[in-house]
């Protein structure tokens, strides 16, 4: 996976899905830190909370 294909399954499994961001990082082979740096760069909590 490409790093632009691992950005775009964590994305969408972080908007899209119940599963914890360890469990994501484990999909796409993540740290937590990684995927906290993709999620404040992306903004993908305001992308979530205008979803609810």
């Amino acid at each position: 996976m490409t790093k632009n294909q691992k950005i775009d399954v964590a994305r969408t499994l972080y908007l899209m899905t119940e599963k914890t961001q360890k469990e994501i990082c484990e999909v796409v082979n993540w740290t937590e830190k990684t995927f906290t740096e993709q999620k404040q760069k992306g903004k993908w909590n305001e992308m979530r909370d205008t979803k609810v």
